[in-house]
């Protein structure tokens, strides 16, 4: 069962020790691969991000166990808009986690009163597209290698 919970410092160490150990998210994510990052150096990036992007990030969980992370992100309460972003661990991709991750986000966003949801997503990320379409996203070619998605909700 997938269930998402609020982060605070337990979870974004949890986040910090699933990044440092699987190398392919971490090299995804931007992370320099070397034994001097620390799980509480990433941990401490993401609650910087969740700061500075005027976000609510979200654990994913798959039977109590951490697999990644949802974000809604660069929230307008004047437009009602936010954006979504979310990662999973690679041993868990394609096993539908993401898909209940983002049904379950979406709800949230309602909750808030949110009515456009938009992401930037690019164009060889077939899963993260096939997600957006369920919701018959509008996709916008923004580059010649990434796509604005936005639904409203």
């Amino acid at each position: 069962m997938i269930q998402l919970k609020e982060i605070c410092d337990r979870e974004c160490q949890q986040l910090g020790e699933l990044i440092r150990r699987d190398h392919h998210l971490r090299e995804e994510l931007g992370f320099p691969d070397s034994s001097d990052v620390t799980a509480e150096r990433i941990a401490s990036d993401i609650l910087n991000w969740q700061r500075r992007k005027s976000a609510i990030c979200y654990g994913v969980f798959l039977n109590s166990r951490i697999t990644g992370m949802i974000s809604l992100s660069h929230y307008n309460a004047k437009s009602k808009t936010a954006r979504a972003g979310y990662w999973i661990e690679t041993e868990f991709r394609r096993k539908g986690v993401a898909t209940k991750a983002f049904e379950r986000v979406v709800k949230i966003a309602q909750e808030r009163g949110i009515t456009l949801l938009s992401a930037k997503i690019d164009k060889t990320n077939y899963a993260s597209i096939a997600i957006w379409e369920k919701y018959e996203a509008k996709k916008t070619e923004i580059s010649s290698n990434q796509y604005l998605v936005s639904i409203n909700i």
